[in-house]
C-alpha cells in the first residue's frame, strides 16, 4: 500500500517533521488544533496536486503472495538479516529467508518417518557444518520443534533411525 503513495507522504523528512511536532505537543509548545490544520493543509495541498494531475490509485497486487494464503509477502529485517514474511501474520506464519531482495521458494516439506521420541513426522533440513558456513549437510528433525527437539542424521536421503528407539 505505501508504494501506491506519492513520495511527498512516505518521505522520511515527512514523518521527522510530524514527529517533531507531536513532541511539541507533548513538551507544550504546540497545540493539537495547530497541529492538525498544519497537517490537514499539507495533505489537502498534495491530494489537490494528485488530482490535477490524474493520478489515481488502484490496489496493487502483491508479486509475491504467501504461498499458505495468498497474502502479500513483506520484506522485514531481522537480527540475522532481512527475511519475508506474511502481512497476514499472526493468523498466517509464513515466513522464508531473503534472497537478492527476492523471497526464497519454498517446497512443501519433505516427510519421512516417525520421531522416536514423539511420534510426529520427521521433516529433512538443511544445515551448515559446525563452524563451516558453507558446508551443508541434511538432517531429520521432528516437526514437533520446538516442544521437541530431536533429529537424527539422514542416510540416503532418508531418516537414519537406529532401530531400538524407533517409535511405536
Amino acid at each position: 500500500m505505501i508504494s501506491a503513495l506519492p513520495s511527498e507522504i512516505t518521505d522520511p523528512i515527512e514523518t521527522c517533521i510530524l514527529e517533531t511536532n507531536l513532541d511539541k505537543i507533548a513538551n507544550g509548545e504546540m497545540q493539537k488544533k495547530d497541529f492538525m490544520n498544519l497537517a490537514t493543509a499539507h495533505t489537502t495541498k498534495i491530494l489537490e496536486e494528485i488530482i490535477e494531475k490524474g493520478k489515481t490509485f488502484v490496489k496493487a497486487e502483491s508479486e509475491n503472495p504467501c504461498p499458505e494464503c495468498s497474502k502479500p509477502l513483506l520484506q522485514r529485517k531481522g537480527k540475522n538479516g532481512r527475511f519475508w514474511a506474511c502481512s497476514g501474520y499472526p493468523d498466517c506464519k509464513f515466513s522464508t529467508s531473503d534472497i537478492k531482495g527476492k523471497p526464497a521458494k519454498k517446497e512443501k516439506p519433505i516427510l519421512d518417518g516417525s520421531c522416536p521420541d514423539c511420534a510426529h513426522p520427521l521433516v529433512k533440513r538443511e544445515g551448515f557444518k559446525k563452524g563451516s558456513k558453507k558446508e551443508k549437510y541434511c538432517f531429520w528433525g521432528c516437526s514437533g520443534f520446538p516442544n521437541c527437539k530431536k533429529s537424527v542424521p539422514d542416510k540416503d536421503g532418508k531418516p537414519d533411525i537406529p532401530e531400538k528407539s524407533k517409535a511405536v
